[in-house]
């Protein structure tokens, strides 16, 4: 009778991993895509209009046409200058024509203001003028005889006629300078008229009560050399 052997091996058991194809995996469920309406909360009338994109500004290659003022004109130089920086502003031509008006409406401005300065000035001067020829024998009106004889007599010709177109643009000149109305003016030309301006004849008026007597009364000798001498023979 054979022993047992003291250790014995118990046989050992082995659990094999499953394969891929054996794992399960718990089922996943697929969540369906969430529904959309396409029906807008806003209202028909509150619903905003889509912008449209604006255009890009188109820059002319050259500016013309402008409009000004009745009277007014943009000098071909001045434009010329003027190009280039409304160029480098990007502005159009209607953009351009608004800097062209407000340069027009300050110019005129800027006119207005030196016409009303200069009729300002000649009123002043008219006012100490008239004084000054009032004062003088004959007034103004013996001062514009003495002027109309000077300019005859400065500018006469080589036979002594006198210039009827330069007298006229003398004329012109004071009336657009206002130099006929400067008192220094006047004051110089008068003076200067006086020189050209020939005498008047004396005229006689009969005899003198202190000289010639009519016939048959003659004066002494002592009347002729006293007249005013009373007691006389």
């Amino acid at each position: 009778m054979s022993e047992a052997p003291l250790i014995t091996e118990t046989p050992v058991t082995t659990t094999e991993a499953p394969s891929p194809s054996q794992t399960t995996t718990p089922p996943t469920t697929e969540s369906s895509p969430a529904t959309t309406s396409t029906t807008s909360d806003t209202t028909l009338l509150n619903q905003e209009e889509p912008v449209a994109e604006a255009a890009a500004p188109v820059v002319p290659e050259t500016y013309a046409d402008f409009k000004l003022p009745e009277g007014q004109a943009i000098s071909p130089e001045l434009l010329a200058e003027a190009t280039p920086i409304f160029k480098e502003l990007g502005l159009t031509q209607d953009a351009a024509q608004k800097l062209v008006d407000f340069y027009a409406k300050t110019n005129a401005a800027g006119i207005d203001k030196l016409f009303n300065d200069q009729r300002a000035v000649r009123q002043e001067w008219a006012t100490e003028s008239k004084t000054y020829l009032d004062a003088l024998p004959g007034g103004i009106k013996q001062a514009k005889a003495d002027l109309s004889a000077a300019k005859n007599a400065l500018f006469a010709g080589a036979d002594g006629v006198p210039n009827a177109e330069k007298i006229t643009q003398f004329n012109r000149f004071m009336d657009m300078t206002g130099a006929g109305d400067n008192p220094l003016f006047i004051e110089a030309f008068t003076k200067m008229a006086k020189l050209y301006t020939e005498g008047k004849p004396v005229t006689g008026g009969g005899p003198s009560k202190f000289g010639q007597q009519g016939p048959g009364s003659r004066p002494t000798a002592a009347g002729a050399l006293y007249p005013n001498l009373t007691g006389q023979p």
